[in-house]
């Protein structure tokens, strides 16, 4: 873990508070005497990418921070891994709901297409800890829209 991955996300964090700070007192002094702030489109537009911003890098803090604790755990011989029946498929789909923004802020789209190994298969549910499964997927996805959003050579993603 490097200490630019921990300063990058809380860097653009404060930027964005800042900005968002600017904003709307820049509004409050354009409407000092009136019981209403009125933003233009333009501001609010700003505002909502700050607001984006901190949400996703909060969320990137928080992996940090959780991969931080599990790795103090395994070195502590103290993880706990607990197997459950789970729907793979649902888990997926979980991983990439949880990044949409970040998909979204990215310019990508994130699909689940199951391949025709799988459905022949028959598997409706395996024995797995989710927890973990949710860890490995959402690290995958979180590096691969890195490597986008960084130029790599990378039209999508394929799990198998």
């Amino acid at each position: 873990m490097t200490s630019h991955e921990m300063r990058n996300p809380l860097s653009a964090i404060l930027q964005s508070a800042d900005a968002i700070t600017s904003l709307v007192e820049e509004a409050s002094e354009k409407r000092k005497n009136m019981s209403k702030i009125e933003l233009d489109t333009a501001s609010a537009d700003s505002i909502a990418d700050s607001a984006s911003t901190i949400m996703a890098c909060a969320q990137h803090q928080k992996r940090i921070v959780d991969d931080i604790l599990t790795l103090s755990k395994l070195d502590a011989s103290l993880l706990v891994v607990s197997p459950d029946e789970v729907d793979p498929v649902a888990t997926v789909k979980h991983a990439l709901q949880l990044h949409q923004q970040e998909f979204k802020t990215a310019g990508v789209e994130g699909v689940v297409n199951i391949g025709s190994s799988y459905r022949d298969l028959h598997v409706e549910r395996v024995f797995l800890d989710p927890s973990r499964l949710l860890q490995v997927l959402i690290n995958l996805l979180t590096n691969a829209i890195k490597l986008y959003i960084s130029g790599e050579d990378l039209t999508h993603l394929t799990i198998y």
